[in-house]
């Protein structure tokens, strides 16, 4: 028998079934599936252990998927999950997807990208709030066939550049640009002599045939003034540039040369003393570092100090100059924390470092630097000194997405030249609770 529906319970039925039908399309989007919480596992040095790299790596060719790396992660709740690097030398490396378990288990990350020239590469994986480092080598691939214009004489087109004084580190400012001509594309590495305690070098792609200029980057220190005649060769052809070497020594407002010693008064524990001394050295994602034995009343600790061209850097627990915040686990990094050539209130940030604290907070800490005298004259320990650096540095923290704040901390060291830190002071709130002062130093 046919029933009328009414049209006003035809309406209302049929809400009850797009309801129905909507709830139960919302039961199929697994809202139950969270993302996952975990680290990379790593050594004290801050790699990825243990690490697996797969594949043949040519400089400028695309990545296949023959090429990847495989990474641990100490998985600690289950769910989604994206691991990633930053992008290096032209390419990188991602994994997405779900861990079902916890535990130590691999994670094959896939590359992509064409490497742009041979080498070793370091790249940061991070998973979270979780890094840790990875190292990748790049094979040169097709060897370019070339010849330097002016060969075998004078390097046709030849431009030394930057300043060459004696006793005074390179850097990435001393390059040399000399013309060559291509005949077959690919790679190259060209290298002159080593002369007078330095020299030029470079690597590099050539895409296409002909006249080219390439650059050439020096390295070392200059020993002694006066001319410098290099030769620039490669596999078939060489040629030669003349640099001029000043007689007029660099700043080192930072000796690091092995055994170096530098004795402090403590003026907040009166009576006690600071030692640091140049003891070793260690190798950290290529660099070499000089170790200093810091010894106080509370103990010894290592801080580990290297140079490069006109930038000093520290390695260890980005999170030792803060009081405001602590990572539950060790974050290591690079803090860049003094410079050569400096000019009055140049200023400059170290790179911002991530890590959680012991209530599972996400916070970022970085440290600003400012120059509020390069070259001051001033008295320490009744002593005087010139060609005094003055830097002043102050802790920052932020929230994922927020500000940064300064933490009320603020630090100024000083340092002069060929001597190294005269003095030191940690205030908080204006309010110093350390501060040293030189009274002996030996430096080499």
């Amino acid at each position: 028998m046919y029933h009328f529906v009414p049209t006003r319970l035809k309406l209302t039925i049929g809400f009850v079934l797009i309801l129905a039908m909507f709830f139960s399309c919302q039961r199929q989007l697994h809202f139950d599936i969270f993302p996952a919480d975990g680290v990379l596992e790593k050594d004290v040095l801050g790699n990825c252990m243990p690490v697996t790299v797969g594949g043949t790596f040519h400089g400028n060719k695309e990545l296949a998927d023959s090429n990847f790396i495989v990474v641990q992660v100490n998985v600690k709740t289950t769910g989604t999950f994206s691991i990633s690097t930053d992008t290096v030398n032209g390419y990188s490396f991602k994994a997405a997807g779900k861990f079902d378990h916890t535990g130590s288990t691999s994670v094959k990350m896939q590359g992509k990208g064409k490497p742009i020239k041979p080498g070793v590469d370091q790249f940061t994986v991070r998973f979270n709030n979780s890094t840790c480092f990875a190292t990748v080598k790049i094979d040169e691939g097709e060897k370019a066939a070339f010849s330097f214009s002016g060969a075998p004489d004078r390097c046709r087109g030849a431009v030394v550049m930057g300043e060459y004084k004696k006793d005074n580190q390179l850097g990435s400012s001393n390059i040399a640009k000399i013309e060559v001509s291509v005949n077959t594309p690919g790679y190259y590495s060209i290298s002159s002599n080593l002369l007078n305690g330095y020299q030029f070098s470079g690597s590099g792609y050539f895409a296409n045939p002909g006249v080219q200029t390439i650059v050439l980057t020096a390295a070392g220190t200059p020993i002694n003034p006066g001319i410098d005649v290099f030769t620039i060769s490669s596999t078939s052809s060489s040629c030669t540039i003349v640099d001029t070497v000043k007689d007029e020594p660099g700043t080192n407002h930072f000796p690091i040369t092995r055994n170096n010693k530098w004795i402090y008064d403590d003026l907040i524990h009166i009576g006690d003393s600071v030692t640091r001394k140049i003891v070793d050295s260690i190798q950290v994602n290529g660099f070499s570092y000089k170790t200093i034995l810091e010894q106080d009343k509370l103990g010894t600790r290592n801080v580990n100090v290297r140079r490069t061209g006109d930038q000093y850097y520290d390695w260890g627990l980005v999170d030792r100059f803060t009081n405001s915040t602590s990572y539950s686990t060790q974050v290591f990094d690079t803090i860049p924390f003094l410079k050569e050539a400096i000019y009055n209130n140049q200023s400059w940030i170290s790179p911002t470092y991530s890590g959680n604290d012991q209530f599972g907070q996400t916070i970022l800490i970085r440290y600003t630097f400012l120059c509020t005298n390069n070259n001051a004259t001033t008295i320490v320990s009744n002593m005087l000194f010139q060609q005094v650096c003055e830097i002043r540095m102050l802790p920052q923290i932020a929230s994922v997405g927020g500000s940064f704040n300064n933490t009320g901390e603020a630090y100024d060291l000083y340092y002069a030249n060929r001597i190294g830190l005269i003095y030191f002071r940690k205030t908080l709130g204006g309010v110093a609770i350390t501060e040293w002062t030189i009274r002996r130093w030996e430096v080499y």
